[in-house]
């Protein structure tokens, strides 16, 4: 089969004179595996792999932080180092695909409150 996944997105920001409207045409992307690995994951200031059970080749990932008055970064860990690519505030959801290059898993950490933790609802699917 094809077109298994169907992605839409829809930015609109109006402030003052800053006017912009985001609406590019949905995205068919075909499924190549039948895994995926997720879940609601609690997170605090460590960083904490999201485990992909079952998913060998990383493919289209979801993210969405679920706590009020957070922000989570979401990267990747070389085996000593923790690499940021991106940050989750309260309700922010956020899609991408995993590269073939980076290392297995996601990572994510709560950066704010220093000493806080956060919920974050996480899908990854096989490519």
């Amino acid at each position: 089969m094809a077109d298994e996944i169907n992605l839409s997105m829809n930015m609109s920001v109006s402030k003052g004179s800053l006017q912009y409207n985001f609406l590019p045409p949905q995205a068919l992307i075909t499924l190549n595996g039948n895994a995926s690995s997720g879940g609601v994951q609690l997170i605090q200031t460590a960083t904490e792999a999201c485990l992909l059970v079952d998913v060998t080749t990383r493919g289209l990932a979801n993210f969405i932080n679920l706590t009020t008055g957070t922000k989570v970064e979401v990267g990747s860990w070389d085996g000593s180092n923790f690499n940021s690519f991106g940050e989750l505030r309260q309700g922010e959801p956020a899609t991408l695909r995993l590269s073939a290059t980076t290392h297995t898993s996601p990572v994510l950490k709560v950066i704010e409150p220093a000493t806080g933790t956060a919920f974050v609802q996480w899908q990854v699917f096989s490519d």
